[in-house]
């Protein structure tokens, strides 16, 4: 299972994203793509105070979209939660539910 890190930023990516139609990538603003793609952190199906994020296209990457979950999220150790991820695109959605743990970093 994933996990988040307690009191640390937690990069949220998608690599690769492709069109289920054609199996192109789906890079936002290439060809006249848009792309909507959204996080949000959930435990127990509620929203995570400051635990929702839009995902930025990485340029020149193929279908490449990244943000990072702030290092201020109140988690608790041991507890789990949800990342949703949701995609649209030209009228077509996509999600994604993550199941992730949150821990504190051990030994380094």
């Amino acid at each position: 299972m994933k996990q988040l890190y307690i009191n640390n930023t937690n990069t949220v990516s998608l690599i690769g994203l492709r069109s289920a139609v054609d199996d192109v990538f789906l890079n936002h603003g290439v060809g006249g793509v848009a792309v909507n793609a959204q996080a949000k952190l959930t435990q127990n199906g509620t929203a995570v105070t400051g635990g929702t994020i839009s995902l930025a296209y990485i340029t020149g990457t193929d279908g490449e979209y990244m943000a990072d979950l702030p290092s201020t999220l109140v988690l608790i150790e041991d507890q789990y939660y949800t990342i949703e991820v949701n995609v649209s695109s030209g009228g077509v959605y996509n999600n994604w539910n993550i199941p992730v743990i949150a821990k504190y970093r051990g030994e380094i």
